[in-house]
């Protein structure tokens, strides 16, 4: 399969998935579906992947075989696809990975807005400040001479950087882009990715994130049939974080050791002490996975309130530093020039 990896999104898959989940839920066959899904589909490379996987259902390979030998959707869901059909679930399951891959898109589309806006509100700000001491502040400059006087402190300095910045504007521009695109590349890198987790890891959204995550596979998995030790793993593989990667095998340790699950999510702090009560209960009505797929809910909320707590705190504070710093630039210069107007009248 030619399909690039890169255009299975959380979106695509959460489309893909529902799309199916609905047409099985109406009992139209696996083959038939994906046919009708392929008939539908206007995309070159997505059509190519939905007659791939119809060719490998129509050799009578199972839905979760075609999956995997497609080599673009994620390995968990190939398991979770593998489990439902294993158990006789596979309806369940479908609806319950279309949910995680909805939530996964939504969260992340919050987290991308929450980096946009503040940095389209930070390069404003510095266009202005550009603009301000490499085109304003020069025409006063020239004011200043024809009145005989001179720029002192803060504004002399502000047009000497200007005049630099004017004299030097290529060399400039291709620093700042390097320096923008070493960013972008570390930011995407795995080393650069563990940077940015270590200092995020303490945050209380960065928390809130792993919990939804770790949650949200548990709702999935449990649902599709899965043991709870199972579930544990897979939750470990998707969520990918250290931390709560060694407080899953605590805690799978202690359950061997006789510990309910309950108990246990509760003895590692998996999850709040109100969560793990809720959880207590879920496990004695037999409703664990509809009890995560709460607690996901809730906490994609809690970041969702977290970003936009964020974000309606780096806005007006931006706007603030953009605001002062264009004051401070425009009063150096115009004070001075009020003064010696007022002693020429």
């Amino acid at each position: 399969m030619n399909m690039n990896k890169k255009l299975v999104t959380d979106r695509y898959i959460s489309s893909f998935l529902e799309q199916l989940y609905l047409l099985v839920k109406a009992g139209v066959p696996l083959d038939e579906s994906i046919g009708m899904l392929s008939k539908g589909e206007s995309n070159k490379e997505s059509k190519e992947l939905l007659n791939s996987l119809l060719k490998d259902l129509l050799e009578g390979k199972d839905l979760h075989t075609a999956i995997d030998n497609s080599k673009v959707f994620p390995h968990y869901m190939t398991k979770m696809i593998k489990a439902g059909e294993t158990t006789g679930h596979l309806e369940d399951t479908l609806k319950s990975l279309y949910e995680y891959y909805d939530r996964m898109d939504r969260l992340n589309n919050s987290i991308k807005n929450a980096v946009f806006y503040p940095s389209i509100l930070a390069v404003m700000m510095l266009a202005v400040i550009l603009v301000l001491i490499t085109k304003v502040m020069p025409i006063f400059s020239e004011v200043y001479e024809q009145m005989g006087s001179t720029l002192t402190g803060f504004s002399l300095a502000m047009l000497n950087i200007g005049k630099f910045l004017n004299q030097y504007a290529l060399p400039f521009i291709i620093i700042v882009a390097v320096i923008i695109i070493l960013l972008i590349w570390l930011l995407k890198s795995e080393k650069g990715k563990t940077i940015l987790i270590s200092k995020l890891r303490k945050s209380n959204l960065y928390g809130e994130i792993v919990k939804s995550r770790f949650s949200s596979v548990m709702a999935m998995a449990l649902g599709s049939g899965l043991e709870i030790d199972e579930a544990l793993d897979l939750s470990m593989e998707t969520t990918n974080d250290i931390d709560m990667g060694e407080k899953v095998k605590s805690l799978k340790g202690r359950m061997s050791e006789g510990m309910s699950f309950s108990d246990a999510v509760n003895e590692v702090k998996l999850l709040s002490e109100i969560d793990a009560r809720f959880l207590s209960v879920g496990v004695k009505t037999g409703s664990v996975d509809k009890v995560m797929k709460q607690i996901a809910d809730r906490s994609e909320e809690e970041a969702k309130e977290h970003i936009n707590s964020l974000i309606s705190k780096v806005e007006p504070s931006l706007v603030i530093v953009l605001a002062v710093i264009t004051g401070a630039i425009l009063l150096s210069v115009m004070i001075p020039l009020a003064n010696i107007i007022s002693l020429i009248g």
